[in-house]
């Protein structure tokens, strides 16, 4: 939110003195920089006197802010720079204390505030979150009259940039406070202009303040064919409070003119809400809002806000707009990408911005990733009528309509379940309305009243209604999934009474589907047959039933005393997937039946579960090594797809080329390959998938026949396919990439005979680069020289001694050699530090592609 003077220390409260010091990090001693800050809260302020003292810089601070008749002044002279790690990493938490170190620390003194005034103690805020520092080599300069010129030159600071400078982050929103009382109706013209869609108005704070400026902002914005959302700056710690400060907004949202889909953020920073229930007290102060017809609500939060998460459930990452400050927010950056990417509905990314006519005054400026900040404040008539709503077993049918002009743009109709007890959402379903001519007749100006009706079943699930008040909102959004802009019609609470079932379990073992849960029901007295069946939704199908026994429950008992022989409610069921017309990924239901009929029909009591999906796949590979000439692979693969796709495959994949190699069906074996099917007790203990006990595979790859070369990347295909080729329709899992570059050798003698000229020998050479580079050469190389003296090829010869130590380098077996060099001037090379060279290649001649081993220095 908007702010002045609060990028740069933190301030603590001390009696009627304010006391503020720099925030020091460990991590930035020792050299880290990630270039981000993070924001704090717009507030509001008495006048103020401010002064800051340190050892080795002065800096000399006089705030007052400016409301109604009261004036402000600020200076700031600093000879520091601005630091600030990621929120993320910080290493300091922030707590309420004094701070009066004599190098340090601010003393901020509070004047008392004229009687008449609207202003509270917060609008000009000092508070830093834990991200900054301050170092030095910087010069900051500020003076702030009525109308306030800003200078800065800085080290590592923050970028400062005019809106619709294509450099930075896209700019779709601006939020204003009574700071921004300078904006007259050509600043918000030039907003148009320039491409910002809409504007955030601070409107209250506690339960005392109201933003002075709000209504001219509010009409500005209205004129310029801006969008309009307003935030309420929140404090309260408990139920009373968040009822309290709701009701204070919806006093100014109704004094404003400000419509019922008004988008309204609860603004969550100060560190008076920092409590472990402020989550339930947020959801306190939403249902207070929606009591009066206002429920268009999203959250307004910063990463490092101790509850963050929490007040961010209340509506949703969707609907929440969420506030970190880049030193140079460029466009498409890393942190626009990021709480992008992590489902934000919008990103407040600088407070630094300013209009090209006004260069000498800041700006907050947001990026909207959804829409949720282009919603559109406006009059508009919003009708319903809840006419029928019961519950059976878990579904509640619901009927009725819902009329409203702002169809006419929220194209998506939806009925949300809501526990009013709770203060959640439990469901929603979306719908096509249908003809109501009657409405029509009632309300002939409303866009769609002609095509508002409703008549919905919605499945509850296994959602315990029993003793709640549930309310149903009809919804039109202008985003599929119910979100965005939208225009609610809520129904008063019900009580609805039900039976109860819950699946405790659903899982495969083996090729069985074992099911245990429990079915209570008011009126079972009358349905004595007991049934649990297998419901196919995707085909829309039954695919088994099985009558069961009850089991006793006595936890059910105690959970729900007044429900019939509720003790008696448990069940348990095994259907044999092998011998049902099962489908991995379908999606399952389990319905819980009491039925008159023995076979399960006749007059029937069902409990619905949710939707069940069964399609596990996993593969491991245990070890993929050189073996010799052979590549072994030893892993397993269990998925329930392989009830339909019965054909096993291994492949081997070579990366770097694009292409298969080989593949062989798990319990063949080829000219290339050879496998066996193996027991895996041990993933069936720990995997619920189907015939995981049979998943397991042992596979060997002849190398000597296969297009194998090494130091590519290779990549294990397990494969279970509905063809016998292991084509079709199949369930792969992809290894890991496994690369084979051994290389290893010893020169282990070197005979000269001075008589013959020449020079023997020995040693070994194995690499896995001689799968495919197959010529073998020893080279005499002179290192005193630089040059080759000579080089013969050779046959490897067996070393079992080597392939004892280096088992899994490729033919490691057959790496030995004995190499006599004949008619070598021994004389001349009396004294020279020689090598051996040993090398395997591609080419008859040694030279194209080869690996080479050199031997440690010797002299003759």
């Amino acid at each position: 939110m908007n702010r002045q003077v609060k990028k740069r220390f933190k301030m603590y409260k001390s009696g009627k003195n304010w006391v503020v010091a720099p925030i020091t990090f460990l991590g930035l001693i020792a050299g880290i920089y990630t270039g981000v800050t993070n924001v704090a809260a717009d507030q509001v302020s008495e006048d103020a006197t401010v002064s800051y003292s340190t050892n080795s810089n002065a800096v000399q601070e006089n705030i007052t802010n400016e409301e109604k008749n009261q004036s402000s002044t600020t200076n700031i002279e600093t000879t520091q720079s601005v630091n600030s790690i990621d929120e993320n990493k910080s290493d300091t938490e922030e707590t309420d204390q004094s701070v009066t170190q004599d190098s340090n620390a601010i003393s901020i003194t509070s004047e008392e505030q004229a009687s008449n005034s609207q202003v509270t103690d917060s609008e000009l805020t000092m508070v830093e979150d834990n991200q900054e520092k301050l170092q030095s080599n910087t010069s900051v300069t500020m003076s702030t009259q009525s109308q306030p010129q800003v200078a800065v030159a800085a080290t590592n600071s923050v970028d400062r940039f005019a809106i619709g400078n294509s450099y930075y982050t896209q700019v779709d929103a601006v939020d204003v406070a009574s700071y921004q009382n300078w904006m007259n109706q050509g600043h918000f013209n030039e907003l148009k202009r320039l491409g910002v869609s809409t504007v955030i108005v601070k409107l209250t704070e506690n339960t005392g303040y109201t933003n002075p400026y709000a209504g001219t902002q509010v009409t500005y914005a209205r004129n310029a064919g801006l969008n309009i959302a307003v935030y309420h700056y929140a404090r309260f710690n408990s139920t009373g409070s968040a009822q309290n400060e709701a009701n204070h907004m919806v006093s100014a949202l109704r004094r404003f003119g400000l419509g019922s889909n008004t988008l309204i953020f609860a603004d969550m920073e100060d560190s008076s809400t920092y409590t472990p229930g402020i989550g339930s007290y947020l959801n306190t102060f939403w249902a207070t809002l929606n009591n009066a017809g206002y429920n268009n609500h999203a959250v307004y939060t910063y990463q490092s806000y101790a509850y963050r998460d929490q007040v961010v459930s209340t509506v949703g990452r969707a609907r929440t707009w969420i506030a970190q400050y880049p030193y140079t927010p460029n466009r498409g950056g890393y942190y626009e990408q990021q709480h992008h990417n992590e489902g934000y509905g919008a990103w407040q990314f600088s407070s630094t911005a300013y209009l090209p006519s006004a260069p000498g005054y800041n700006l907050d400026v947001s990026r909207d990733y959804n829409g949720l900040l282009k919603q559109i404040s406006v009059s508009s008539e919003n009708v319903g009528a809840f006419d029928s709503v019961s519950i059976s077993g878990n579904t509640l049918k619901v009927s009725g309509w819902h009329a409203a002009d702002a169809a006419k743009n929220q194209g998506h109709a939806y009925m949300i379940v809501f526990d009013a007890t709770n203060n959640h959402e439990i469901t929603r379903i979306a719908y096509n309305p249908n003809s109501r001519p009657d409405v029509a007749k009632v309300y002939p100006s409303v866009y769609n009243a002609g095509k508002s009706g409703f008549n919905l079943s919605i499945n509850l699930g296994n959602y315990d209604i029993n003793n709640k008040e549930i309310k149903l909102i009809a919804r039109y959004s202008n985003q599929a999934n119910g979100e965005g802009s939208m225009t609610d019609y809520w129904s008063k609470g019900y009580q609805l009474k039900q039976s109860l079932g819950v699946v405790d379990s659903a899982y495969i073992d083996g090729t069985k589907l074992k099911i245990s849960g429990w079915h209570a029901a008011t009126d079972t007295v009358s349905y004595p047959y007991n049934y649990v069946i297998l419901y196919d939704a995707t085909a829309g199908k039954e695919i088994g039933r099985q009558k069961v026994t009850a089991i006793r429950r006595d936890d059910v008992k105690r959970a729900y005393p007044n429900l019939y022989n509720a003790v008696n409610s448990g069940f348990s069921a095994s259907f044999d997937l092998s011998k049902l017309n099962f489908v991995a990924g379908h999606n399952l239901q389990v319905v819980m039946r009491y039925a008159t009929n023995s076979d399960g029909e006749g007059d029937r009591i069902d409990v619905w579960s949710g939707k069940y999906n069964f399609n596990g796949n996993e593969a491991v590979i245990d070890t993929a090594k050189l073996e010799g000439t052979k590549l072994h692979v030893i892993g397993w693969h269990a998925a329930d797809a392989s009830r339909n796709q019965t054909n096993p495959y291994i492949i081997l994949y070579d990366k770097t080329a694009g292409r298969e190699i080989a593949r062989i069906k798990v319990g063949d074996n080829s000219d290339v390959a050879t496998s066996k099917l193996m027991m895996r007790p041990d993933v069936q203990r720990l995997k619920n998938y189907y015939n995981a006990d049979k998943s397991g595979f042992d596979v060997e790859f002849d190398l000597t026949k296969l297009n194998f070369v090494a130091g590519h990347e290779y990549q294990i295909v397990s494969r279970y396919s509905d063809a016998a080729d292991g084509e079709g329709h199949r369930t792969d899992v992809w290894s890991d990439v496994y690369k084979f570059t051994a290389n290893a050798g010893h020169l282990d003698t070197v005979k000269a005979n001075r008589q013959k000229n020449s020079l023997t020998v020995t040693g070994w050479h194995a690499a896995d680069a001689s799968v495919s580079q197959k010529n073998a050469f020893v080279i005499l190389f002179d290192a005193t020289t630089g040059r080759e003296i000579t080089r013969q090829a050779y046959n490897p010869t067996q070393r079992l001694d080597v392939v004892r130590v280096y088992p899994n380098i490729y033919n490691a077996v057959n790496s030995g050699f004995n190499v006599t060099f004949k008619n070598v001037n021994l004389k001349t090379l009396a004294g020279h530090n020689l090598q051996v060279v040993v090398r395997y290649s591609n080419q008859r001649n040694g030279e194209g592609l080869r690996t080479d081993y050199w031997s440690r220095m010797f002299k003759i």
